[in-house]
C-alpha cells in the first residue's frame, strides 16, 4: 500500500500553485474578451472614419443640392405669393363685389 503524507507548508504550496493556474486561466479568459472587445471597437472605428471621409468628400455636392433646393424653394414661394395675389385680385374681391350689389338688391327688394 501506498502512503501519502504532506507536510503543512507543502500542502499551502499546492493550494498556491492551484489557485495560480485558476487565477491564470481567469486572466488569459480575461484577455481574451479585453482583446476581441478592442478588436470589435477597431473595427467600429475604421468603419466610422470611411463614413466620415465619404461625407467630407461629398460635402460640395451636398452643400450644393442644398443651395438649389433652398433656391426651388424660394421660387415656389414667390410662385405661392402671386397665385394668392392673383386669387385674391381676380377672384375673391370680384367675388366679393358681386355678392355684395346682389345682397344691396336683395335688400332693396325685401323692402318694397
Amino acid at each position: 500500500m501506498i502512503t501519502f503524507s504532506m507536510s503543512w507548508w507543502e500542502l499551502a504550496l499546492m493550494i498556491i500553485a492551484i489557485a495560480v493556474i485558476f487565477g491564470t486561466v481567469a486572466l488569459v479568459r480575461l484577455l481574451k474578451s479585453v482583446s476581441a472587445t478592442v478588436e470589435t471597437a477597431e473595427n467600429m472605428m475604421k468603419e466610422n472614419r470611411k463614413q466620415i471621409d465619404a461625407i467630407v468628400e461629398n460635402i460640395d455636392g451636398i452643400t450644393n443640392n442644398t443651395n438649389d433646393i433652398t433656391a426651388k424653394a424660394n421660387v415656389m414661394t414667390d410662385n405661392l405669393e402671386q397665385t394668392m395675389r392673383h386669387m385674391e385680385e381676380d377672384v375673391l374681391n370680384p367675388a366679393i363685389a358681386v355678392m355684395s350689389k346682389i345682397s344691396k338688391i336683395l335688400g332693396i327688394l325685401k323692402k318694397k
